[in-house]
């Protein structure tokens, strides 16, 4: 766990088009958040909602475009199976034992 403190930019995707075996589901797809700010991502069912995230975590590969993340930002994330969650933890259990020695911002 990193104890820098992170940019201003959390994330740039630029020009991104996302779907699988080279099906198009969205495109483009630019977004620029920054520190402080939020964003939701929703749609119809089929459009790409879950497949934009993947491709955010580097799970599935853009088809076009890219995206960076600014400086000493850290990924976190939970995918909507759970496949990766102790089924026995409360939440507070499985973000504790990936973050135990995370400081308050």
């Amino acid at each position: 766990q990193s104890e820098k403190t992170s940019g201003n930019v959390v994330l740039t995707v630029e020009n991104t088009a996302i779907g699988y075996d080279g099906e198009v589901l969205s495109q483009p797809i630019n977004l620029d958040l920054r520190k402080m700010n939020a964003v939701a991502i929703v749609g119809p069912n089929g459009i790409g909602k879950s497949t934009f995230i993947k491709s955010i975590v580097d799970q599935i590969p853009f088809i076009k475009g890219e995206k960076r993340f600014g400086a000493n930002v850290e990924v976190g994330y939970y995918d909507q199976t759970q496949s990766k969650l102790t089924p026995s933890n409360t939440v507070l259990d499985e973000l504790w034992n990936d973050f135990k020695l995370t400081p308050e911002v």
